[in-house]
């Protein structure tokens, strides 16, 4: 019974994100368009002493950018859907993202169930992101700080500002360097992980049915 209750909270929350990816919906697309635009940073900035600086300069100065995407009343539904897309693929590193998610299961899968799940993922996510982004009221992004973490990563820690004298939220960005810049590999809300929180949901149908049965839910909720 208890195995499925777990795996029943597993799937609604597939079909319906916490309030948690709720907020990093949000907070993620911000983090997809500043990384993303331009073609990410110079790989020198994360070699150099002034890589925060200039992660939290790069930050700021798109941040017009960003809430103007988000305002965007020309595009219709369709058309964000398809901006969030390219700009979500450029900017995540999601081989890794999807990787981490299914944790062990990752090792265990044949080549030919990595190629189909990885982009399942990719595409879970970005619909993810896609549907929930006419939750928008209105919110503004304040760039805190940024700081340097293990392998050169960095994080970039900024504030959700909300209208109508709601509270407003933190949210850090993980930044991991590489070919081209940095790419995003978590988006951490109010201290807690949304890859963690994503892994943690895919665990229950994970030791039920597994990846083969994720990856047949994944394909009910996502988008052929």
């Amino acid at each position: 019974m208890r195995t499925q209750a777990s795996n029943a909270r597993a799937l609604k929350v597939i079909r319906d994100p916490s309030s948690l990816t709720r907020r990093c919906v949000l907070s993620g697309i911000i983090a997809a368009v500043v990384v993303g635009a331009g073609g990410g940073l110079p790989s020198s900035w994360a070699q150099a002493d002034t890589a925060p600086q200039q992660a939290k300069a790069f930050m700021d100065g798109v941040s017009n950018e960003v809430v103007a995407i988000l305002r965007d009343s020309a595009n219709d539904t369709a058309a964000r859907k398809i901006r969030l897309a390219a700009v979500f693929t450029r900017a995540f590193d999601v081989p890794q993202m999807a990787q981490f998610a299914i944790g062990r299961s990752w090792e265990a899968a044949t080549p030919a169930d990595r190629e189909r799940y990885v982009p399942l993922f990719q595409r879970y996510v970005v619909g993810l992101y896609a549907d929930k982004f006419s939750t928008y009221s209105g919110e503004t992004v304040e760039v805190l700080a940024a700081r340097p973490s293990t392998g050169g990563q960095q994080l970039v820690a900024t504030r959700i500002k909300r209208p109508g004298g709601a509270a407003p939220f933190n949210v850090e960005y993980r930044l991991r360097p590489g070919e081209g810049g940095f790419r995003v590999v978590d988006v951490v809300v109010e201290g807690l992980s949304l890859l963690v929180t994503k892994r943690s949901e895919f665990a229950a149908v994970l030791q039920r049915e597994g990846l083969s049965g994720l990856m047949q839910r994944l394909e009910r909720q996502v988008p052929g």
